[in-house]
């Protein structure tokens, strides 16, 4: 997944935390840099509250002030999937060619349909549905393949889990691939939890300072138990955040806007142009 970069590493933050907490280290004298601090309790308090304050930031937020709901726009992440006729391991669930498992960021939400790549032999769209329609549609189907026209996503359970961010997904088609197509979504990324001291957050080079200030705010709160001064200044910097970000994600012209209106079905889906070439094993003949 490509993110935005950032000048701030997790160090960064944690060293603002401590000097806000007065736990940095000076050196032996007490008069040098904020450092890291040295006694390992500390330490683990000022990773605990950037992370929980990173993770306040990062999520869907309500704007402070006009009560609004964001979602940012660093979170909307292109992916590309290919299709495996042969089953591979840590690629398909349970080596199911139909089923396969999502990247580690993936939360679980989707912008819109899964789209075939345009250099593909297909024009056809993927359908975004429940699980509980795929299952239904695979019931007694077993071995029908062809290009998928559905996708349902269904999380994974928590022993399959291998990322430390959280629980993981798959993504469930209908009917298997016969062949090795390519196909892009725009999916909704949640960051990971900031472990290494050079890891970077997740938002980007225009959010440094909210993302400081949360974390100052997070201390603050960690301090005295309720909101202060520190946080009422991280709820304004905060709006500029979001204003900034509707501003720099805003459509560049009132063209088609990927609301599906341009579709001519009842059901505003793009028609289906993919084939079943087999049905619960057995080969189907052509026209």
């Amino acid at each position: 997944m490509t993110l935005p970069r950032s000048s701030l590493r997790f160090r960064h933050l944690i060293i603002r935390t401590a000097e806000q907490l007065g736990c940095a280290y000076y050196g032996d004298d007490n008069e040098g840099i904020a450092q890291l601090p040295v006694n390992a309790h500390d330490l683990d308090r000022c990773k605990r509250i950037v992370n929980d304050a990173y993770a306040g930031f990062a999520s869907s937020i309500v704007d402070p002030i006009t009560g609004k709901v964001h979602i940012w726009s660093f979170t909307r992440q292109h992916y590309e999937l290919t299709f495996r006729t042969t089953a591979v391991e840590g690629v398909n669930t349970e080596l199911e060619t139909h089923r396969y498992i999502m990247p580690w960021y993936f939360s679980g939400e989707v912008y819109r349909d899964w789209a075939y790549a345009s250099d593909q032999s297909t024009s056809a769209y993927v359908r975004v549905v429940s699980v509980a329609r795929i299952e239904e549609m695979w019931t007694g189907q077993s071995g029908t393949t062809g290009t998928p026209s559905y996708c349902g996503f269904r999380a994974l359970p928590m022993e399959s889990n291998e990322a430390a961010s959280g629980r993981r997904f798959e993504a469930v088609f209908y009917p298997a691939p016969s062949q090795a197509l390519t196909l892009n979504i725009t999916l909704r990324a949640t960051p990971e939890a900031l472990w290494d001291l050079d890891d970077i957050h997740f938002a980007g080079r225009d959010h440094d300072e909210t993302v400081r200030r949360a974390c100052i705010a997070q201390a603050e709160l960690d301090q005295l138990g309720m909101e202060g001064d520190l946080t009422r200044a991280y709820y304004k910097k905060l709006h500029d955040s979001i204003e900034l970000d509707l501003r720099v994600s805003a459509p560049r012209s009132l063209g088609f806007n990927l609301d599906r209106a341009n579709y001519d079905d009842d059901l505003t889906t793009p028609p289906y142009k993919g084939t079943v070439d087999s049905y619960n094993g057995s080969a189907l003949s052509g026209p």
